[in-house]
């Protein structure tokens, strides 16, 4: 009896040893794949509204940038008005970081962060940037730099426009008075793009140039 018991004990590791093997088998070659592609399918929808929503977001900031770009302040270089109007385009927009009004001869006008407004002696040429030299070429454009980080390791976008004379008052049709750029930071809005899909926990969301 004690022989039948084992035999039977055996047969049944047997069985389930099987039984294993088969389910691992079908995870392998059927199930697994699936799977695989439902993430990758998953991971590509986060990946395009996340750029939906980035793009939207500095589509916003170059806007508000243009609309600024024709006030008095900066088409009449008045240095006072000036610093004025950098004030209150950071009182409507709490993502910027900085905002500097450029000179037509790459010299920095007025540029001030939150919390101050920098000095003459603080200001910096900007001629062989591109944020200066893309929006002053011919027809100007504007200007979106690839993201870079603060010291602090805060994710920015430098952005950029040129302060064009209104067609209206214009005598040269590439009369540009200068340029008009922002650094701005990404850091909320990755955090909000993230919050708007359960990635559930122990998972990451990575933001990557084109080089991977």
């Amino acid at each position: 009896k004690l022989k039948i018991r084992w035999k039977l004990l055996a047969v049944l590791l047997l069985l389930i040893s099987l039984a294993l093997a088969l389910t691992n088998f079908l995870w392998t070659y059927s199930i697994r794949p699936i799977l695989k592609e439902k993430i990758i399918e998953s991971q590509e929808e986060i990946a395009k509204h996340a750029a939906f929503r980035i793009e939207e977001f500095v589509q916003a900031k170059v806007r508000n940038l243009i609309l600024h770009s024709q006030t008095d302040a900066f088409l009449t270089n008045n240095r006072g008005a000036v610093e004025a109007e950098l004030a209150v385009i950071f009182r409507q927009d709490g993502d910027l970081k900085e905002v500097s009004f450029i000179g037509q001869d790459g010299k920095e006008l007025a540029t001030r962060t939150p919390e101050r407004i920098f000095t003459q002696d603080e200001l910096r040429e900007q001629a062989q940037s591109s944020k200066f030299v893309i929006p002053t070429f011919r027809y100007g454009a504007e200007y979106r730099s690839p993201v870079h980080f603060s010291v602090d390791g805060e994710p920015l976008i430098t952005l950029s426009v040129p302060v064009v004379v209104p067609e209206a008052l214009r005598r040269d049709a590439d009369e540009i008075l200068g340029v008009l750029a922002a650094e701005a930071s990404l850091k909320d809005i990755l955090l909000r793009s993230s919050e708007a899909f359960d990635m559930g926990e122990k998972r990451y969301m990575y933001l990557v140039d084109k080089e991977g």
